[in-house]
């Protein structure tokens, strides 16, 4: 009896033991099936995101494409904004200017080396001109007003070449007039104290000729950069007109006035040459309305209109009322046209 109840708790224990590796079973089939419907899901969620990323893909390549169409745009316009440019430019180069260039005196070394007389004649006449030599200080005036006018009249010159050559070589000449005539005032003084100018061939006169400018190099404050220029030049003759010696100081202005004499005949030549060429301004206007002219005609007969009723070309003709258009076919076709002007 005792076995057999031992036997029954053992067939309990098995039918138990049976239950729970069914249920263990049960409950590995179902993890695996959450398992599976987790990865469907996470695949479902990918797809899904793929799907949008897809429906913002077309958008974005729409923008990119209206983006790119709008550059385009753009780019025609600058391009087509360059082309008018580089027609109008082409447009002013084929045109004759109406004025001639002018100033750029600046940079020329007979303006230098008129600034350096004209200094050193100042400094002469306060150094060596008194009350005994010169009591009524009349000489002073001369002089310096001699120096004065060798710039001056180089300067207006210049200027005066926009509208004509002819007005710019007489005051530029007038100018190199002025120096000469301060030149003999130098040589007056010199004979005045027994001396006689240097020849070339001394030392000191060689010394004089063979110091040489140098290259004008200006940034965008000409003003400033044109007076440097000019003191940094006349630092070089300093040493003979910063002495007491007026006999010196004489012959150094005597060797510069002579150069800056030679610099305006190379100038007054040269406009001489360009006055040949050009002629001069009422010359050069004429030659403008001539050619304004032709471009108008040549704009008028490119603006022929056509005939309203056959569609050949009109031309230009004669009535009793004025001028009028008329078909080239004409007695073929009778159309005419009313001829209307651009006022300005």
């Amino acid at each position: 009896a005792i076995d057999c109840h031992r036997l029954l708790s053992t067939a309990i224990d098995c039918c138990r033991l049976h239950s729970t590796a069914l249920d263990f079973y049960r409950l590995q089939s179902t993890a695996l099936d959450c398992y599976r419907l987790l990865s469907t899901a996470i695949d479902c969620y990918r797809l899904l995101s793929t799907a949008f990323d897809c429906h913002r893909l077309p958008s974005t390549a729409i923008d990119c494409y209206r983006l790119l169409s709008t550059a385009f745009d753009c780019y025609r316009l600058l391009s087509t904004a360059i082309d008018i440019s580089a027609s109008i430019d082409e447009a002013r180069k084929m045109s004759t200017p109406i004025f001639h260039s002018c100033g750029g005196y600046r940079r020329l070394d007979a303006y230098t080396m008129a600034n350096i007389v004209q200094l050193g004649t100042l400094n002469f006449c306060r150094k060596f001109l008194n009350h005994t030599n010169d009591p009524c200080g009349r000489q002073y005036d001369q002089m310096t007003q001699a120096a004065r006018s060798g710039v001056k009249n180089l300067v207006e010159g210049s200027e005066r070449l926009k509208t004509s050559i002819s007005t710019a070589i007489q005051l530029i000449d007038v100018g190199r007039a002025s120096l000469c005539e301060l030149r003999d005032d130098y040589i007056t003084w010199l004979m005045d104290h027994n001396q006689v100018p240097w020849p070339h061939s001394s030392p000191a006169a060689s010394a004089v000729f063979a110091l040489r400018f140098d290259p004008v190099t200006f940034g965008d404050d000409v003003n400033h950069d044109s007076c440097a220029h000019i003191l940094a030049q006349k630092a070089k003759f300093a040493p003979w007109l910063d002495t007491g010696d007026s006999i010196a100081t004489a012959n150094v202005l005597l060797i510069l006035i002579n150069r800056a004499i030679h610099m305006l005949d190379s100038l007054l030549q040269r406009h001489g040459d360009n006055f040949r060429e050009e002629g001069g301004f009422h010359e050069h206007m004429a030659k403008i309305r001539i050619e304004a002219k032709q471009g108008q005609q040549h704009g008028r007969t490119n603006a022929t209109p056509s005939c309203p009723q056959c569609g050949q070309p009109m031309r230009m003709r004669k009535g009793r009322k004025g001028e009028f258009w008329g078909c080239s076919a004409y007695p073929t076709c009778t159309g005419t046209m009313e001829v209307v002007r651009n006022i300005g």
